[in-house]
């Protein structure tokens, strides 16, 4: 499975690259809860009052530029960064994944990146082209628990269960004690289940994890319109609380980022704010 095998994933990239007339070799790479600019419940401990916090957001950390034609994609130190995206139809990425599925239990795909990178919306179009898949947000396991805590929520209360061919029926224990109604559910015979939002390829349950995708986008995009989606669905208040709230959460995902590192262990990378040419139902990626 991919997962085990790095450099199977890395040639079967050169093969797709080789037939799309691209090169796959270029300069070498640099070998929420809910967090803001996303999709779902309104997770994490209860931050009240919101007030703006010192620690530098994520746009302001920017450094390294990764540089297409004559677009460039700037991220946070340590994240990796490369010359070498390539245009690419999502039905391929659908095919490998597909190809990818254990007999006997769900393929389980973890959708990383950054607060505002574009993993809901990526993982949207992986569900509605993929039958059989299902989505856990990571979102709905972190509410109102300790910022980044939730990892054996994640191992014991969805990976386990999958890995055992089971369905999953999770509340977790904050959604108990709060009375939140409802269950984190996964149906019996899955053929795929996205696990999407920042962490879901932490390090902690990455072994029950098959395959990472980082999805990677401009700082300063992603920052500007996680707080625009915030700021349209009210989750954290006005445009200045959004704001003051965008910038407390960057204080907790940016040292848990940089100190886990989750882009290391990524399969593929797949660009939230494109900087090649895309054709219609085409992704820009990259390979490890």
């Amino acid at each position: 499975q991919v997962g085990g095998d790095r450099d199977a994933v890395h040639t079967l990239g050169a093969v797709w690259l080789g037939a799309l007339g691209t090169d796959l070799r270029g300069p070498p790479t640099v070998p929420k809860h809910r967090g803001p600019g996303t999709a779902g419940a309104t997770v994490g401990v209860d931050l009240q009052p919101r007030v703006e916090m010192s620690r530098p957001s994520l746009a302001r950390m920017q450094r390294p530029s990764c540089h297409s034609s004559a677009v460039t994609l700037t991220v946070p130190d340590g994240e990796p960064c490369s010359h070498s995206w390539t245009a690419m139809a999502l039905d391929d990425v659908v095919s490998w994944l597909s190809a990818e599925r254990p007999p006997d239990r769900p393929l389980i795909v973890a959708v990383d990146g950054r607060s505002g990178a574009g993993k809901s919306t990526l993982a949207g179009r992986l569900l509605d082209a993929m039958p059989g898949a299902t989505i856990v947000h990571t979102d709905d396991l972190a509410w109102n628990e300790p910022h980044f805590e939730w990892d054996e929520l994640l191992r014991e209360g969805v990976l386990r269960p999958l890995h055992a061919g089971e369905s999953v029926e999770f509340r977790p224990p904050a959604w108990i004690a709060r009375g939140r109604h409802g269950a984190v559910t996964v149906p019996r015979g899955s053929a795929v289940v996205f696990i999407e939002g920042v962490g879901a390829a932490q390090r902690a349950a990455f072994d029950l994890v098959d395959v990472a995708i980082w999805v990677q986008s401009d700082s300063a995009q992603a920052e500007r319109r996680g707080i625009e989606r915030d700021v349209a669905d009210g989750t954290n208040g006005d445009r200045d609380q959004s704001v003051a709230y965008w910038h407390e959460w960057m204080s907790y995902e940016n040292p848990f980022l940089a100190d886990d590192r989750p882009w290391d262990r990524a399969h593929l990378f797949i660009a939230g704010t494109p900087t090649v040419p895309l054709a219609p139902g085409q992704v820009a990626v990259r390979f490890p």
